[in-house]
């Protein structure tokens, strides 16, 4: 088991940690826990990092999917680079991802389907390739999914349907193509649809009619 410490070292050196707006001091008497954006169990297991708008700019380590008691990973607002690690899929307690609005490129990976816990995950405003995982159907517990402002291409995966519990689904201004899955009505919590600004093809399904708690489907 790799120790705490040594995981925040890595994620410090791997995004420029003397640059941040806030940043660690690993010489001081300081437990890691007390570190700014760090919040521990009662074990001193790490639950909680937000970092966001603090500067950090480079990659993630994949040492980060060590932290088997992480529930919430805020690093939202920052200039990381790189790929989303595989291992970010070893993160079984996580319930919140948020890593918008940074210069983030690769592809989702499909290790994202381990993430059971998950409600939130926020990749909105990077440059993020490739196409939307079906593996991302398996994400039973996923309430928000915002993947705006990115290059996604492909189609929107049948899979998608299988997020019973989905209430917004934000995937406007990227290049997705095809056609809008019936399987869309199958979104029973769904109250946002953002699908616009892309280059989506056919018809409407008309299952979009089964979707009772709709409050703004926005196509444009």
């Amino acid at each position: 088991m790799i120790p705490s410490p040594q995981i925040l070292k890595a994620l410090y050196d791997s995004t420029d940690g003397p640059n941040w707006f806030t940043g660690w001091d690993f010489n001081s008497e300081l437990s890691y826990c007390d570190f700014y954006g760090i919040t521990c169990d009662n074990s001193d297991q790490i639950t909680r990092i937000d970092l966001y708008i603090n500067g950090l700019r480079g990659t993630l380590p994949s040492v980060l999917g060590v932290l088997s008691s992480l529930t919430r990973l805020d690093l939202d607002f920052n200039s990381i680079m790189g790929t989303i690690p595989s291992e970010i899929g070893m993160l079984s307690s996580l319930d919140y991802l948020y890593l918008a609005s940074n210069s983030i490129m690769g592809t989702i990976p499909s290790e994202i389907e381990m993430l059971s816990s998950l409600e939130w995950l926020d990749l909105r405003w990077n440059s993020i390739m490739g196409t939307i995982p079906s593996e991302i159907g398996m994400l039973s517990s996923l309430d928000y999914l915002y993947l705006a402002s990115n290059s996604i291409m492909g189609t929107i995966p049948s899979e998608i349907g299988m997020l019973s519990s989905l209430e917004w689904l934000d995937l406007r201004w990227n290049s997705i193509m095809g056609t809008i899955p019936s399987e869309i009505g199958m979104l029973s919590s769904l109250d946002y649809l953002y699908l616009a600004s892309n280059s989506i093809t056919g018809m409407i399904p008309s299952e979009i009619g089964m979707l009772s708690s709709l409050e703004w489907p926005d196509l444009r």
